[in-house]
């Protein structure tokens, strides 16, 4: 338990402070660098050589601290939305407060019975859901969405089966990160009634939304 709000809370540091604030950072640098340019420039007597020196000088750093920014949004993309997973998957397995009788009580329990994916192709996690020895109630599920219309576009599938106990019924989870520069997830939450799905939670998770939004109610 102890692990894991640990495990999270360096998630969203990385999330939330690291990685934009080496952006904001470089832009910063890349605006005062491109403000002392300016001002030495202003004040340039002539061909004054040491001015123009310091200007060739700061020109070099700038470009230097242009090409960083690329690379670090380049880097960013990828770096966000795997923290976004990330922090997906380790709240799907948060405590919670649990029913015993008339007692509700915080325990840390995983619930998690069968994880299917993450993976690009939802075909395959589609398929592995229909003929694995597991009961996903996937045609139940599939007359709740259309997840023809929900994997038209690229992204990566994750299938979560949580077993019903401590005063819980059984549930299927469905989140679908969408290929994009920044994380984008949409999870459906399936609560099962008599060995039928029925859909309890439609959430659509945008950065900078917590991505733990995507996770079990």
């Amino acid at each position: 338990m102890v692990h894991q709000v640990f495990q999270l809370l360096a998630l969203y540091l990385i999330y939330y402070l690291l990685i934009p604030g080496l952006i904001l950072f470089t832009i910063w640098k890349i605006k005062k660098k491109g403000d002392f340019i300016k001002v030495i420039a202003m004040f340039k007597d002539g061909q004054d050589d040491k001015s123009s020196k310091l200007i060739r000088e700061n020109k070099g750093k700038l470009r230097k601290f242009k090409v960083l920014l690329v690379v670090l949004i380049l880097i960013s993309i990828p770096a966000l939305n795997l923290t976004s997973h990330l922090i997906q998957d380790v709240s799907m397995h948060r405590s919670r407060l649990y029913l015993s009788g008339e007692t509700v009580f915080p325990g840390h329990f995983d619930l998690i019975d069968e994880k299917i994916g993450p993976s690009f192709d939802a075909d395959e996690v589609l398929e592995k859901m229909d003929s694995g020895e597991e009961d996903w109630y996937l045609e139940s599920i599939k007359g709740e969405v259309d997840l023809d219309q929900l994997t038209r576009y690229p992204g990566r599938m994750t299938v979560y089966k949580i077993s019903g106990s401590f005063g819980r019924q059984e549930r299927v989870v469905i989140n679908y990160d969408f290929l994009s520069p920044l994380p984008f997830t949409r999870s459906l939450e399936f609560i099962i009634i008599e060995e039928e799905a029925f859909l309890e939670a439609d959430n659509t998770v945008i950065y900078p939304m917590p991505p733990s939004m995507a996770a079990i109610s």
